[in-house]
């Protein structure tokens, strides 16, 4: 049945309509693999990107995908946040932050905007500096 429904996509016009059919395969995996790239989310601003999360029902895979096009620390921070930290979600997002690129301070401002979570705290951990 999958793959009759997988016949389905190409005829998918809206935004709108893609995302229902992905929210009524039940978020199957080989059916959003299929119709993320056709949200072109690489032309989106990065509310877009949240909103489309949003409006997918929080799913790691689409998650994985879309923290990807995210640029903004705050926002990947709240992706995080909101697939709780998900292990999948984590190997694209964390790099994302740019933690080595990062002042002191600017790690400290991360780890605080992510409350302290553990997973960022250790990631932000070889690049903090020392006070001279």
């Amino acid at each position: 049945m999958k793959n009759n429904l997988i016949k389905i996509i190409p005829f998918l016009k809206s935004e709108n309509d893609i995302i229902a059919f992905m929210r009524a395969s039940n978020l199957d995996y080989h059916i959003c693999e299929v119709c993320l790239p056709l949200l072109k989310l690489e032309e989106k601003s990065e509310d877009q990107i949240m909103a489309i999360m949003e409006r997918t029902g929080y799913d790691w895979y689409i998650y994985s995908v879309c923290i990807s096009f995210l640029k903004s620390p705050a926002k990947i921070i709240a992706t995080l946040e909101d697939c709780r930290y998900n292990n999948s979600v984590q190997e694209v997002g964390i790099p994302r932050l740019k933690l080595k690129e990062k002042s002191t301070n600017q790690l400290i401002a991360i780890m605080r905007k992510s409350g302290f979570n553990g997973y960022i705290c250790e990631a932000c951990l070889p690049f903090l500096k020392k006070k001279k």
